[in-house]
Formats: structure tokens, C-alpha cells, sequence
């Protein structure tokens, strides 16, 4: 299996469906029969039959530390920090449950080329989930731990962030480089961000809790994912100030390389409507079933 790992520059949409244009012939469709509380199902005229089964990772956690370029609310760049971020793989694939050669059965899925000896895993659903995940996908993403902010002191901030009512960042943007279509030149450009994000204080650490709701969410990995970040927020007089951070990625792409080489090779049932990823399995299956002789299944 070939897994896409966007580092923090690119657009890594969500869901990431699969990547293959297949196609199989009209005779080789088989019947999709999705019901609730129940395994989608696969069902050919042949009498083979194939089950819905996931592949559900742990999440797993990396730091992201940064500099304080610019602070127009105290001044103070000093702070040693770290943003902490969570991210986790989930599939949905399907399984064997009948089929005329007994060797076959409990074994997924995949695609054969009709045209060269290539053969693909058959992944019609593949998710990179991270905490931005937590509003539009809550049961999918229960597991994912909200981002943290950890610091050796926050001075930088106008006021004790553990005293006194939580901060409040009214708008968290990030920015990457990337071509502008104006002038066809790399430069800063806004990828996203958040409105209202309180920083709630977890013993030495602040726990960042979106509130307001995310701004195009499908170009950003993480509200950590970027080369620039900027706060807007209230300094002691309750005017508006900046604080401009620079991320260092490196760490992040680290874990989430070896993340992505050591995905176990656990598959289990899979219900039909026991979660957000449900609506998409159908239509991307239509998709990838309904086209013209290229693929075939094995």
C-alpha cells in the first residue's frame, strides 16, 4: 500500500479517497447492500461476497516547536515552546466472506490491472484525521487528543494564562508559501485558521479548545501545520494584539513517516452507520465499481 503523507505546506483534503481511476466491466459489478447495524456488503452474481472491515490506528502524538518572531502585545520572544498535535489513519476496506476458492476468504480485497501484472490495494476510504476533526467528525475523531501549547514560561502572553479568565486567541492564521496566481511567485499565503480559541490551562500546559470554528480546514493538517502563525488577541488594555510564531516541522514529518511504515495489519468489522465515514463508502464504492474494463477484483 502507497500512503500519501502531506507535510505541512501541501493541501492534504479530508476524506482521502482512493488515488486509482479503476474500472471493471458491467458484468462484473457486484450489488452494494449498505444497511445499518450491519457490515456493507459486496454481493456478485458468481456468488462471491465480500464484507465492510476498518483499520482504525491509535493516534499518535508530535511536537512542533517555535519561535516568537514578533509580539506586539508584551514584546517579550523569548520562550522556549512547543505546540503539540495529534494525527490518526483509518480505512475502510473491504473483506472476503465467500468466494470459491477457500484460500481467499478472510483476505482483503484488491485490484488486478487488466492490462500489466500490477496489483492494488483496494482502499475506497483512507482518513487522515487530526483534532480539526473533532466538530465536523466527533465519533470518528474521539480519540484524538485537542493540540497543546506547552511552554518554560508564558510572559510572552499580557496576562497569567493560569490566573484569572482563560485567553482567548480571536483569530489563529496560518500561512504557508505557496504560488500566487497574480503575480506567479512563491510567497506567504493564508491556508487557514480558527476563530476564538481558548487557551484552557492543563496543569503547566494550555490546551487549545476551537470555539468559534474553523476557516478553511480542508487546506490545513493541523493548527500547527504551517511555516507562519499568527494570534490576534488582547493585550492588558483590551486592545488588539499580534503574536507571529515560526513552526519547525521537522519532527512532525519524522513521527509521521514511521507512523505511516508501521500501520498493523488488523483489520475488523466494520458497521455500516456506526460512524461520519458511512455517507462516503457508498458513493466512492458506485465510483470505483460503476466504470469502464480496466481493473478487476482478486
Amino acid at each position: 500500500m502507497k500512503w500519501i503523507i502531506a507535510i505541512f505546506f501541501t493541501s492534504f483534503p479530508l476524506p482521502l479517497l482512493a488515488e486509482l481511476n479503476v474500472f471493471f466491466s458491467p458484468s462484473e459489478i457486484p450489488t452494494i447492500v449498505a444497511e445499518n447495524n450491519a457490515p456493507l456488503r459486496l454481493v456478485w452474481k458468481d456468488g462471491r461476497e465480500a464484507i465492510s472491515v476498518k483499520r482504525r490506528t491509535p493516534p499518535v502524538t508530535a511536537k512542533v516547536p517555535f519561535v516568537i518572531h514578533e509580539n506586539s502585545c508584551t514584546e517579550i520572544t523569548t520562550s522556549n515552546c512547543y505546540l503539540q498535535t495529534s494525527f490518526q489513519a483509518y480505512e475502510l476496506r473491504m473483506k472476503w466472506a465467500k468466494h470459491s476458492n477457500p484460500t481467499k476468504i478472510g483476505q482483503l480485497l484488491r485490484l488486478k490491472s487488466k492490462t500489466s501484472p500490477d496489483v492494488y490495494d483496494f482502499i475506497p476510504i483512507s482518513l487522515f484525521m487530526t483534532p480539526i476533526d473533532h466538530i465536523r467528525s466527533p465519533i470518528l475523531s474521539r480519540d484524538i487528543p485537542h493540540d497543546e501549547l506547552h511552554c518554560d514560561d508564558y510572559k510572552f502572553f499580557s496576562q497569567d494564562p493560569f490566573s484569572g479568565t482563560p485567553i482567548r486567541i480571536s483569530r489563529w492564521e496560518n500561512e504557508a508559501m505557496g504560488v500566487n496566481p497574480e503575480t506567479n511567485r512563491m510567497e506567504n499565503r493564508s491556508i487557514g485558521g480558527a476563530f476564538d480559541v481558548e487557551l484552557e490551562p492543563i496543569n503547566n500546559s494550555l490546551r487549545l479548545q476551537v470555539r468559534g470554528g474553523y476557516v478553511s480546514y480542508a487546506n490545513m493538517i493541523t493548527l500547527t501545520s504551517a511555516d507562519v502563525i499568527n494570534w490576534t488577541l488582547k493585550d492588558k488594555s483590551q486592545n488588539l494584539c499580534e503574536i507571529g510564531l515560526k513552526p519547525d516541522q521537522t519532527n512532525f514529518n519524522v513521527v509521521a513517516a514511521k507512523y505511516f511504515e508501521k500501520l498493523p495489519d488488523v483489520f475488523d468489522p466494520y458497521i455500516f452507520g456506526s460512524d461520519e465515514a458511512s455517507p462516503l463508502f457508498v458513493p466512492q464504492l458506485k465510483n470505483i465499481l460503476e466504470n469502464q474494463e480496466t481493473y478487476e477484483v482478486e
